[in-house]
C-alpha cells in the first residue's frame, strides 16, 4: 500500500518536472527567435546602410573627379608658372625639372593626384635630397624640397677629344651639375667617378673629415687627392711653389701643422723637394728621396 503511494507521488513529480522543462524550452525558443529576428534586422539594416554608403561614396567620388572646382590648373592657363603648384626650398634645382614631374597632373582632379609617386619622381632629380608632396584642397599641390649641399668640386673627364669639366659632389657621393649659384669649395681629384656611389660616398666622407679637422687651414689647400683612400694628399702653396703632402688616414691637421712648424728647416735642408710624406709621427720624409727632417 505504501509502495503504491510512493509510485504515484513519483509519477506526479516527474510529470511536473517535464511540464516545467517544456515551459523552459518554449521560453528559450521564443528568446532565440526574438534574438534571431533582432540579428536579422541588424544585418538587413547594416546591408542597407552599406549599399547606401557605397552609392553615396560613388557619387561623391564622381563629383571629386569631375567637378571643375578640384581641377589642378596647369601653366598653360596662367602663363609659365601655375599658381596651383607651390614649390618651396629650391635654389639650385631646375624649376623646369620640377614642373616636368607634375606635368601629367595639370588639368586633372586633385583627388586623382598620386602624392607618393610624385615624391619618388622628385627624388630622381640630382639636386633633390628629400621631398614632401601633399594635396592642398580644393585644387593645389605643394612640394617642399630639401636640396643637396655640395662639399667639393670634382673633375669629370670629357668625351673623346673634349676637355674635362667640373661638377660638384655632396656628402652622399652624388654628382651635381653646376648651377647659377657661386660656391667656394675645395677641388678633389682621384674620385672614382666610374664606380658605384658607395665608393664615392666613402671617399668623400674621408675628405669631409679632413676638411673638418683642417678648419680655417683649408684655405691654404688648393687640391685634395683622394685616389688612395688610406692616404689622402693635399696640394698647398709654400713660397710660391706647389707642394704635395701625404697625410695618411688620420691626424690630418696635426700632421699639417707639424709641416708648417718645421717648414723653415725643411726649406733649408731640402730646397728642391716638392712632395713630402707626413705619415710618420717623428719625421717628415721627402717623397722620391731618402732625405727626411726629424
Amino acid at each position: 500500500m505504501f509502495g503504491r503511494r510512493e509510485t504515484v507521488c513519483s509519477n506526479g513529480y516527474e510529470g511536473v518536472r517535464r511540464m516545467a522543462h517544456r515551459t523552459e524550452s518554449a521560453v528559450e525558443a521564443r528568446r532565440n527567435f526574438r534574438l534571431g529576428m533582432r540579428v536579422a534586422f541588424y544585418l538587413l539594416a547594416f546591408s542597407a546602410l552599406a549599399v547606401l554608403g557605397l552609392l553615396g561614396f560613388g557619387r561623391l567620388e564622381q563629383h571629386l573627379i569631375q567637378s571643375s572646382r578640384f581641377i589642378v590648373a596647369g601653366p598653360a592657363d596662367y602663363g609659365e608658372q601655375s599658381p596651383n603648384l607651390k614649390v618651396r626650398g629650391i635654389k639650385n634645382t631646375s624649376r623646369d625639372a620640377v614642373n616636368a614631374v607634375f606635368q601629367g597632373d595639370f588639368g586633372r582632379s586633385l583627388y586623382l593626384f598620386p602624392a607618393a609617386e610624385r615624391r619618388r619622381n622628385l627624388l630622381v632629380i640630382p639636386w633633390v635630397r628629400e621631398a614632401r608632396v601633399m594635396r592642398v584642397w580644393p585644387n593645389s599641390v605643394r612640394a617642399d624640397i630639401v636640396e643637396r649641399v655640395p662639399v667639393a668640386f670634382v673633375a669629370v673627364p670629357g668625351a673623346a677629344g673634349q676637355p674635362s669639366r667640373f661638377a660638384m659632389i655632396d656628402g652622399d657621393g652624388v654628382l651635381l651639375q653646376a648651377s647659377g649659384a657661386r660656391f667656394h669649395l675645395p677641388v678633389v681629384v682621384g674620385m672614382p667617378l666610374g664606380a658605384g656611389i658607395e665608393a664615392r660616398r666613402d671617399r668623400i666622407h674621408r675628405v669631409q673629415r679632413l676638411l673638418k679637422e683642417f678648419g680655417p687651414l683649408v684655405d691654404r689647400v688648393s687640391e685634395i687627392d683622394a685616389g688612395e683612400p688610406d692616404n689622402l694628399k693635399v696640394s698647398v702653396e709654400m713660397d710660391r711653389r706647389a707642394m704635395v703632402l701625404e697625410l695618411g688616414n688620420q691626424h690630418y691637421a696635426l700632421r699639417f701643422n707639424g709641416f708648417l712648424n718645421y717648414y723653415p728647416k725643411i726649406r733649408d735642408r731640402l730646397p728642391n723637394a716638392t712632395a713630402f710624406d707626413l705619415r710618420l709621427e717623428d719625421r717628415i720624409t721627402a717623397v722620391g728621396g731618402s732625405s727626411s727632417v726629424q
